[in-house]
């Protein structure tokens, strides 16, 4: 926030200065400020006029001037900026009204006329000035310096009409007209200077902010980036130990289980032989009983005599027991068949379930509950593949065949 100036000064003589920017007004002020300053260093007590407390005016308005410069140009403004600007404006008031009474311009061409006559004395620049600015004669005093004034008063005034003077005004009036031009050039490049310098700022200002808005948005889109690629890392790696993990686990169970399953395969290949085997054996016992029993039965038919009487008790019991063992045989090797192959079927069914279980295991995960059941499964005790509440024909006691001896003798 820039402080919006234009300001119109007037000297004592009524000679205007305007000024459209604050730059413009300090370098005038700090110029008047310097020569009066030195002049008052150089004439020391003779300058006792008003006009010569310039420099003190000027002090006293950049005292006030100065602060609400500075809590203007501050983001947020100070809470306190309105009774800065109410400072200012007062006191700006004040220091216009005295230029107007008091202040003569250092390139005013009274100026070094009446710093020549303080430098005399001051009743002869008070006698001067008193001429000069309020066009008024002190007749009343008789002092030689108030009267070197007057005399002063009179040349400077009526320095026109002596041909002595002509050139020397000729050549201040071409200073003069100098002065001013290059007093409205200086305003000129001042007012430039400070445009340029207002919009370098309003420049710098914008840039800066875009520049923090830059940053914090590429920060911003740094982090995001970060984050993402941290949770994406964290994810794989998380991913890995976890697969690593299982791969670990799937590999321990292979190792405890590829040996039941290589077992129950080489066991599945055994009890298919021993099934086979029976089978032999069962077709050739019911071969040989059948064609025993059809040779008996064919002589039976034809009434001829056999090695075995069925009419004596003795041929009948041989026979009784003969039937009986050839029952017992077939039911017994019939039993053997049908038990190896179901052992066959069981391990068979164990390799598989070992094969899956791995399967499943690579597949999902598998908890502790159903990987007990299936070892239990795996590694509990196969039964023999006979039915247990199935009965066959047994073998007579010896006391049954000892009973039907003492029968037949009775009889």
């Amino acid at each position: 926030m820039n402080l919006e100036f234009n300001i119109t000064l007037y000297d004592s003589f009524g000679n205007p200065f305007d000024f459209e920017t604050l730059q413009q007004l300090k370098n005038f002020l700090n110029l008047e400020k310097k020569f009066w300053s030195e002049q008052k260093q150089d004439i020391g007590e003779n300058l006792t006029g008003t006009f010569s407390n310039f420099p003190e005016q000027v002090d006293r308005l950049f005292t006030h001037l100065e602060p609400y410069e500075n809590a203007l140009s501050m983001d947020p403004p100070p809470v306190n900026i309105d009774q800065l600007m109410h400072n200012y404006e007062g006191y700006k008031s004040q220091f216009i009204q005295w230029c107007g009474s008091y202040w003569i311009y250092r390139g005013n061409p009274n100026t070094e006329a009446l710093i020549n006559a303080y430098r005399y004395s001051t009743a002869s620049g008070v006698a001067f000035w008193n001429a000069i600015k309020n066009k008024r004669v002190e007749l009343g005093n008789q002092q030689f310096h108030t009267f070197i004034g007057m005399i002063m008063a009179y040349e400077f005034v009526f320095q026109d009409h002596a041909q002595m003077f002509k050139r020397r005004n000729s050549e201040k009036k071409a200073f003069s007209t100098l002065r001013n031009e290059l007093e409205s050039e200086r305003n000129e490049q001042i007012k430039e200077f400070q445009n340029f310098c207002d919009q370098y700022s309003e420049w710098s200002i914008e840039s800066k902010k875009d520049f923090e808005n830059r940053i914090a948005d590429y920060q911003e889109r740094s982090n995001s980036t970060i984050q993402d690629h941290s949770n994406f890392f964290n994810e794989m790696a998380d991913h890995a130990i976890n697969r690593n993990k299982e791969l670990e686990d799937l590999y321990v169970e292979k190792l405890r289980l590829e040996k039941p399953a290589k077992y129950w395969e080489n066991r599945a290949k055994d009890l298919k032989n021993q099934g086979i085997i029976w089978s032999i054996f069962l077709v050739v016992v019911l071969g040989i009983g059948i064609a025993y029993f059809s040779y008996l039965f064919t002589h039976w038919l034809k009434g001829q005599e056999i090695a075995l009487s069925l009419h004596s008790l003795q041929g009948a019991i041989l026979l009784a027991v003969i039937i009986s063992m050839f029952v017992f045989s077939i039911r017994v090797l019939s039993r053997l068949v049908f038990s190896s192959f179901h052992l066959q079927r069981d391990a068979e069914e164990r390799q598989q379930l070992a094969y899956v279980y791995l399967a499943l295991s690579n597949e999902t995960n598998v908890d502790e509950e159903s990987r007990k059941i299936v070892l239990q499964a795996l590694f509990s005790r196969a039964e023999t593949g006979l039915l247990a509440s199935e009965s066959g024909p047994t073998m007579p006691g010896v006391e049954g065949i000892a009973g039907l001896i003492s029968k037949a003798n009775k009889a």
